[in-house]
């Protein structure tokens, strides 16, 4: 593993329960940096608990029983919490998919932004952390940071807080991101342009990025490589255009069908789009 890499190898994740069960079993995954995966799959399958994991943010009820998270060679189950904390946000960060509830509600946009920066740039004065967090909130499209570096989580709307999360998330300029369903709340604009940004920060800055998406367009946009997910394994793996063009799995093509029915000809499109985007 010479170059920058998250690799997760037979990760398992169980819920402990009076029932329990294996959320995750035995999955593997490996991101290079400079690249984009989509990981997809139906609702449940144990998607966002992959990411969860990586980020070492898994609820108290679910814990990894197997396998191993390495980021940059180093396997995460040997840090302390300490080295976890610092490797959050400043080598991967996460979108997270519910922006409402991610949150301190009495905490501005300037102190988020402060605590994040403050605890991974060292030596950053107010006016740096300041001025680092405008810039941020220019990127994922907001006309007048300043007026909004004051104001309160709960004074926003679902959209707004998604786009402070994208930006916090690219603020510390991280090797990694983890996408998960990150313009759900955004309308088709904002939508076009923070995938624009995404892509854009994968290929000039050698950013890797793990979208989780159930949005089939999206993944055939964005990712150089597909991971099919269900029941807690990845089924089917491979590049964009091999997996869409030529899916292996009965399931693979049952989201393909799926997608087709829902979009009609502009799947047609997206198909074609797939082998210009991957040689442009």
């Amino acid at each position: 593993m010479s170059c920058k890499r998250l690799d997760i190898q037979g990760l398992t994740l169980d819920l402990h329960s009076p029932r329990p069960r294996h959320l995750v079993d035995g999955l593997s995954l490996s991101l290079e940096a400079g690249k984009a995966l989509a990981l997809v799959g139906e609702s449940g399958a144990g998607k966002s608990m992959t990411a969860l994991a990586v980020m070492g943010l898994l609820p108290p009820s679910i814990h990894q029983t197997g396998g191993e998270i390495f980021v940059n060679e180093t396997g995460l189950s040997s840090l302390t919490d300490e080295g976890r904390r610092r490797l959050r946000n400043r080598t991967v960060a996460m979108i997270l998919q519910n922006p409402m509830s991610a949150f301190d509600p009495i905490v501005t946009v300037l102190g988020h932004f402060k605590e994040t920066l403050c605890s991974h740039i060292p030596g950053m004065d107010r006016a740096a952390v300041r001025q680092r967090a405008a810039a941020a909130l220019v990127e994922v499209g907001f006309s007048d940071p300043e007026a909004l570096l004051g104001v309160y989580p709960f004074q926003m709307s679902g959209g707004m807080l998604q786009r402070v999360m994208i930006g916090l998330a690219l603020c510390t300029d991280p090797t990694f991101i983890i996408a998960d369903e990150a313009t759900t709340d955004l309308d088709v604009v904002l939508q076009k342009n923070i995938l624009h940004l995404l892509r854009d920060r994968c290929r000039e800055r050698h950013l890797g990025l793990l979208v989780i998406t159930h949005d089939l367009g999206i993944a055939a946009w964005l990712a150089d490589d597909i991971a099919v997910m269900r029941h807690g394994r990845v089924v089917e793996s491979g590049s964009t255009a091999s997996v869409f063009s030529g899916p292996r799995e009965d399931y693979t093509r049952e989201l393909l069908e799926a997608h087709r029915d829902l979009h009609g000809n502009r799947f047609g499109c997206l198909m074609a789009a797939i082998g210009t985007e991957a040689t442009a």
